[in-house]
């Protein structure tokens, strides 16, 4: 293939990719085979909706090797024993597509239901975990691809899936299909452990909750509304999350609400927050379902994905707020967010910052993901979580390299 027709085909796919949902943000990378001896990749941390041809980079098939200032993406080296091992393979997708996503956790090889079986072989294989960019990855997706030599998709351990295909279309079509088979497969999970049928991941996991509430009956925590915040110079100004409603303007040192408008119960928690950490530009107050359904258990929401442990944090603590006793609790939840980017507020969803509204969007993306992972948990008997080590690692290198970078 042309590098240049390469390269422009590389930058399509990473737009279909954030435009289907595959990826997010930087996450994943793309590649596209231009010959025999190389192919070009997406770069390291940038943005595939800005990408443009000079920041494509060709890449060594044999060595790695590249030139020029752009870093390719850290995973090349995951892409280049693709194209060594499969001479039919010209495109391949890195994504943590979300039912893959969950189904990686389990670490055990799916068997391929008959209609997908042309276009992802017989059986989906788990590549053993490793931390992206090491050896330690790339060895664990080599055996993988070489065992399972039909195989056009394979399960990264924690962390996402590898799709291969022969161009961009069919390379899609192979996510395509994985995200397909793995609901059927969490499908067939889910009615053999609640003895009901489910069509959805929404269901099953409202069915689990609920399994677990009636398991363990307590008394809720009081509800309040959710509102998401902004700083802004020595103010801040919160925003229903959710719904519609009006903005309320506040003052960050005395927290007086300019305008008259009406108090909101959680001011003093953002307030809190923001106060106590210069670095948090943006609060979002997520009560998406799965956030809010893992609120309403006990204990650390434990990392069973990796890239929740970079963003998030290697594990959330949950504190309760009460609206009627807003400095204190809000103390409580302040301390229990502290080297982490989110808290679970006891039944009451999580509380996700950032250094802008972006940054914050990012982490409650990561957060629901992994609240829908231990969701689907419950039916996989016991599934052990990311290792405290690999989400130290994880954490550390964000927080001290990547986030920088912003």
């Amino acid at each position: 293939m042309d590098i240049l027709q390469a390269k422009l085909s590389v930058i399509a796919a990473g737009k279909r990719l954030v435009d289907t949902g595959l990826i997010a943000r930087t996450w994943g990378n793309v590649s596209a085979r231009v010959d025999e001896n190389s192919f070009v990749i997406t770069p390291s941390g940038k943005a595939y909706e800005n990408l443009t041809p000079d920041d494509i980079v060709l890449v060594n098939i044999q060595d790695m090797s590249y030139e020029g200032d752009v870093k390719p993406s850290s995973e090349k080296a995951v892409h280049a024993k693709a194209y060594q091992l499969r001479p039919e393979v010209g495109f391949v997708i890195h994504t943590h597509q979300y039912n893959a996503s969950i189904v990686s956790v389990m670490a055990k090889p799916m068997d391929v239901m008959e209609w997908w079986v042309d276009l992802l072989g017989p059986t989906v294989p788990v590549a053993s975990y490793g931390l992206p960019g090491t050896k330690k990855l790339t060895n664990g997706v080599t055996r993988a691809l070489q065992e399972n030599p039909s195989s056009k998709s394979v399960i990264l351990a924690h962390h996402g899936a590898m799709c291969v295909g022969t161009d961009e279309e069919d390379t899609f079509k192979v996510a395509d299909a994985l995200e397909q088979q793995c609901l059927a497969y969490l499908k067939a999970k889910a009615s053999s452990f609640l003895g009901e049928a489910a069509e959805t991941l929404d269901l099953i996991h409202g069915l689990i909750a609920r399994r677990r509430a009636e398991a363990n009956p307590r008394e809720a925590a009081p509800a309040f509304d959710a509102y998401s915040s902004c700083r802004s110079g020595k103010s801040f100004y919160m925003i229903p999350e959710g719904r519609d409603g009006e903005t309320v303007d506040i003052s960050l040192p005395t927290g007086e609400v300019f305008d008259g408008a009406n108090t909101p119960e959680s001011l003093e928690l953002h307030r809190a927050i923001y106060r106590s950490n210069k670095k948090v530009n943006a609060i979002v107050h997520s009560q998406k379902a799965d956030v809010v359904r893992a609120s309403q258990a006990t204990g650390k929401l434990k990392p069973y994905l990796d890239d929740f442990a970079q963003i998030a944090g290697i594990n959330l603590r949950r504190a309760a707020f009460n609206p009627h006793s807003q400095l204190d609790s809000a103390a409580a939840v302040k301390k229990a967010m502290k080297r982490r980017s989110a808290v679970l507020l006891q039944d009451n969803g999580a509380l996700c910052v950032g250094s802008s509204l972006d940054e914050a969007r990012a982490v409650e993306t990561v957060t629901d993901k992994n609240c829908a992972v231990s969701l689907s948990a419950d039916m996989f008997g016991k599934v052990k979580p990311l290792g405290l080590i690999d989400s130290t690692l994880m954490r550390i290198i964000y927080v001290q390299k990547y986030s920088k970078k912003k």
